[in-house]
């Protein structure tokens, strides 16, 4: 038990594994080499801490190593970005030649559209104007041919007029002699 404060001491000072320390204390004082391994432990402990010691001049060439590794990697970076860079600006322009060529071939072909939709409707305006035209041409003909039964009814109206204006009176006494018979036949005036 008298171990356990050197267990504590070197746990904390130095971040040894006190519990083995310990335990190889107290098998050695069961054994009576107490002083022994007492030496031993503290020898091992100085050693395993005089490894981890480092010089200054160490540190020195450790920072050294450790900016020049640090530059290395930056300038890797810095590589890879630039790289990164110029493959991007190559997909970018390529990009932009494939959507300039499918730009001017949509171009092309909405104008070859509308060129066929124009001949299109200059074609079905011609043929209602044809067809418009040959109403009217028939519409003409029609009111020609209604204007000369036009003039023949005239003409036929005259002669009748000619004819009423010229007939003898005993037709137009007998005319009125049959009217009134046959409206006397009515019993209307009587």
């Amino acid at each position: 038990m008298r171990f356990r404060a050197i267990e504590a001491t070197l746990h904390v000072a130095m971040g040894i594994n006190t519990l083995e320390i310990a335990n190889r204390l107290e098998a050695a004082e069961r054994e009576g080499r107490t002083a022994e391994e007492i030496a031993l432990v503290f020898q091992e402990v100085f050693e395993q801490q005089l490894g981890q010691l480092v010089t200054k001049d160490y540190l020195h060439a450790e920072l050294d190593r450790l900016r020049a590794e640090f530059r290395a990697e930056i300038a890797q970076l810095r590589t890879e970005m630039a790289e990164l860079r110029a493959e991007l600006k190559g997909e970018i322009a390529a990009l932009r030649a494939e959507l300039k060529g499918e730009t001017a071939a949509l171009r092309a072909e909405l104008k070859d559209e509308l060129a066929a939709l124009r001949a299109e409707l200059k074609s079905e305006l011609g043929q209602l104007r044809n067809e418009l035209e040959g109403d009217i041409a028939d519409l003409r003909s029609d009111s020609l041919g209604l204007r000369g039964e036009l003039q023949v009814l005239r003409a036929d109206m005259e002669k009748m007029e000619l004819r009423i204006t010229n007939a003898p009176t005993v037709r137009l006494g007998a005319l009125i002699a049959g009217a009134v018979a046959v409206l006397g036949g009515l019993n209307i005036f009587f």
